[in-house]
């Protein structure tokens, strides 16, 4: 093990005497060279004397100081979220002596916090150097006081107050994490911390003796080891910073220029040569070939995952060998190909095709457990299988001949799917807020929808859910139909329709029973509904021409609109009529020669926009009755008039007796036309 460890201690504040800072950067920071009294942080601590306000820094180690200013100024451009964050970060610097027995080099730590948005910053912070390590080479002084802000900033003080170490004590932080994997362990799950070393060593740097060397072919510390990393506890020759501690700041809530760009990066197959120029061709997308190219042309590189890449220039056949899981892709030219190999959406995947005369022809199959976004206004042609959740979000996905999707997809507002026969996967959640269109017959496990459905095919599915703006122009098979909000079936259902809320409109047919909650309304055209289902109406049933079904119970519910209603069993509800003059109605109910049963706390209501009908059309609605009964001893009409009376009325009709008696005027109790309406009410002519 190395000798010379790198320790961190937290310490009081103390005061300023003197300024050196970097006004250019975002990330300021404020140098204050301050003297310090014997044991004003350890025990073992000298007190300061010489050099700079008897800081014991003198003009080399204050040179040094400068140099890592400027060194972080060009790293930290700014906080994420510069929310209250401090307008720099105040640090007191000192040298002294420590204890010679001491192998701490300095140590440092932040001595106040602030909260810039969600993170917690420092605000100031104390840097001590041992001078008794005054020897060091000016690039290993350096390297120190860089290791040193770097605690100052949040390296193994500020991780637990952000949220960014596990039960175990390990980095979890989302950028360091991405950059430690890209780098060095693609298949780890945290960054691991120092456990050795002592206080101030263990628990707040990265670790060494994992073994780990650089993997990235695009870094400048390819091939080296994870011990020399600049924020590792133990000091050593050939130090350097890694994107992985930049990562970290960016997780601390620091804007970061990161060593290694991740794009984006072009394809540039056609002539990879640093020639200063981007040029498109046939070529094999692997982990070893620099087919990539930066912006200029000016370098060429070897892919890594998470790069953003860009294919453009002319349309290219590009055969993946291998599996990649890039940040995004740009499709900027038209009739690119993507063969063989594979997209992996663990992390996330976004496929953009810029422009809607470019289509990107995928045959790779794409898979993983992240989403897989499909974005711009072109189109993907998918030859292949796409098993990733899908997100259409912009565009065209084409999902013809040997295509299929077996993931769920979401089809988002202004993007459309076009699928033929079979090319959705049975156990798929198809959600539609843009357009689908079938070519041909499909079965899915259930679709949402709040836009339209077209196309020659059929849709099966065991459920569907037609939300407010859905539009079906396409055949809906086998599950219950549940609708709500404004919906229009255009096509044949053979499923239950539930008419949830809001108004369906059924220009189409359905093959099952219908259920209307209160509150809903449905409007059917004219045979529209099954002759051989039942009707459950607790809202409004709007007729708009003739309709023939095997039950009808509307307790509850309105009966309205204009035609015959034909009816085996009828249970009747709230029945309007749409009244023409004094005597006639538009709607009528035919039972087939069998009774009209009305029940319990049923009401036949006539006459709307206050008009009114006379007593005996009440009963012109019904034709081949054999007689009206009730399932309680009277049953209310509501809103008729006797040309006699004059004036509107309501009145109970007994169904033992046959007695109509007025209950809403002046003349309550009294009976009218008693036998004619008996008479009517019982079928007898």
């Amino acid at each position: 093990m190395k000798s010379n460890y790198k320790i961190i201690r937290l310490v009081a504040s103390i005061g300023a005497i003197s300024l050196l800072q970097n006004l250019n950067a975002a990330v300021t920071f404020q140098v204050n060279y301050v003297q310090v009294d014997a044991g004003t942080y350890r025990d073992d601590q000298d007190a300061t004397s010489g050099g700079i306000n008897d800081s014991g820094v003198d003009q080399r180690l204050a040179g040094l100081v400068q140099g890592v200013v400027d060194d972080y100024a060009t790293r930290l451009l700014d906080y994420r979220d510069p929310t209250d964050a401090p307008n720099a970060v105040v640090l007191s610097i000192s040298a002294g002596d420590l204890d010679p027995t001491s192998r701490t080099l300095a140590f440092a730590g932040p001595t106040n916090t602030a909260r810039a948005g969600r993170f917690e910053v420092a605000s100031s912070g104390i840097v001590h150097v041992n001078t008794r390590f005054a020897n060091q080479t000016d690039e290993e002084l350096r390297a120190t006081i860089f290791h040193e802000f770097g605690h100052v900033i949040g390296i193994g003080t500020l991780w637990t107050q952000n949220g960014l170490i596990d039960g175990d004590g390990q980095f979890i932080g989302e950028q360091g994490l991405e950059k430690f994997q890209r780098d060095f362990s693609p298949t780890a799950t945290f960054v691991p911390i120092e456990d050795a070393g002592g206080a101030g060593t263990a628990g707040g740097h990265w670790d060494e003796g994992t073994g780990l060397s650089g993997i990235n072919p695009n870094s400048p510390y390819f091939g080296r080891s994870f011990d020399n990393e600049i924020l590792t506890g133990i000091a050593g020759v050939d130090e350097y910073l890694s994107d992985v501690t930049l990562g970290a700041y960016f997780d601390l809530g620091y804007e970061v220029d990161f060593i290694v760009n991740s794009g984006p990066f072009f394809w540039d197959a056609g002539n990879p040569a640093e020639d200063g120029a981007i040029t498109s061709g046939d070529g094999i997308w692997n982990f070893t070939n620099r087919n990539f190219a930066n912006e200029t042309g000016s370098e060429n590189l070897v892919y890594k995952d998470r790069f953003i890449l860009v294919f453009g220039d002319v349309g290219s056949q590009v055969t993946l060998d291998g599996v990649f899981n890039p940040s995004s892709i740009s499709i900027e030219a038209d009739n690119y190909t993507f063969l063989n190999g594979g997209l992996d959406t663990t992390e996330g995947l976004k496929l953009t095709v810029v422009d809607a005369a470019h289509t990107l022809n995928l045959n790779s199959p794409v898979s993983g457990t992240g989403t897989f976004t499909l974005d711009g206004a072109g189109t993907v042609n998918n030859l292949n299988n796409i098993s990733a959740e899908t997100i259409l979000s912009a565009g065209t996905l084409l999902n013809n001949g040997t295509g299929t999707i077996t993931g769920d997809i979401t089809v988002a507002d202004g993007a459309k799917l076009e699928s033929d026969a079979g090319g959705l996967g049975n156990n798929v959640t198809l959600t539609n807020d843009g357009e689908v269109e079938l070519t041909g017959n499909q079965t899915v496990a259930s679709y949402v929808s709040s836009s339209r459905i077209f196309g020659a095919g059929s849709l099966t599915a065991n459920t569907f859910a037609l939300n407010d703006g859905a539009i079906v122009d396409s055949d809906l098979l086998n599950g219950a139909i549940n609708a709500n909000g404004a919906v229009a079936i255009n096509r044949a259902t053979t499923g239950d329709l539930n008419v949830l809320s809001g108004v369906t409109t059924l220009t189409g047919s359905n093959a099952a029973n219908v259920t209307i909650a209160n509150g809903a309304e449905l409007l059917p055209v004219a045979n529209s509904l099954s002759d051989t289902g039942s009707v459950s109406n607790a809202g409004t049933l709007t007729l708009q021409g003739d309709e023939t079904v095997a039950g009808y119970d509307g307790r509850g519910g309105f009966l309205r609109g204009a035609g015959n209603f034909s009816v085996s069993n009828f249970a009747g509800g709230l029945i309007e009529t749409r009244v023409n003059g004094a005597a006639s109605v538009d709607l009528t109910v035919d039972v087939g020669g069998g009774q009209v049963t009305l029940g319990t706390g049923s009401t036949l209501k006539f006459g709307t926009n206050n008009r009114s009908v006379n007593v005996l059309d009440v009963f012109q609605i019904f034709t081949n009755t054999s007689g009206i009964v009730g399932d309680s001893s009277s049953i209310g009409f509501q809103n008729f008039d006797n040309s006699n009376l004059g004036a509107d009325v309501s009145a109970v009709f007994d169904v033992q007796t046959g007695a109509v008696f007025i209950t809403g005027s002046s003349d309550a109790g009294s009976t009218v036309n008693t036998t004619s309406v008996a008479r009517a009410l019982l079928g007898a002519q």
